[in-house]
């Protein structure tokens, strides 16, 4: 917290969370890790707003995504993924959760860049992979990788 008063006075704005690690030399994660840590907890009957007598509340802001379908869906991806072998699970790790591109991804497995498309459609189409990539990636996570 000092740092990042510090830095607030130094450069008249609010410090990016790379400033601030670089300050105290620590690594970004460990700067966001510790700026979460010290957020006041907010209730969920916060009122947020209010008006001639209807209140919204925090909560009535919070949405629920996991309906019935997104738990089936979840649990159909997470079967696919069990049966994929390891390089097509590497594959699926270094792009969706690392963000590296097809070219990189190719380097990296050790095929030519040509052949990296043709691999990935038949990838995906062997998955039953949720409508959007944000649906993709909650679904996903490394551990199942």
């Amino acid at each position: 917290m000092q740092a990042k008063e510090k830095l607030i006075n130094e450069k008249s704005r609010e410090p990016t969370v790379e400033e601030i690690a670089k300050e105290i030399e620590v690594r970004r994660e460990d700067v966001v890790l510790a700026l979460e840590a010290i957020t006041a907890p907010v209730s969920l009957y916060e009122p947020v707003f209010s008006e001639s007598g209807d209140t919204i509340y925090v909560m009535d802001q919070i949405g629920d995504n996991n309906d019935d379908n997104n738990w089936l869906d979840e649990i159909a991806l997470k079967e696919a993924i069990n049966h994929l072998g390891q390089r097509e699970k590497k594959i699926l790790n270094l792009r969706f959760f690392q963000g590296k591109t097809q070219v990189e991804v190719a380097n990296e497995i050790g095929i030519s860049f040509n052949i990296m498309p043709s691999r990935t459609p038949s990838a995906r189409y062997d998955l039953p992979i949720p409508s959007t990539i944000s649906n993709f990636s909650r679904f996903l996570s490394p551990s199942i990788l």
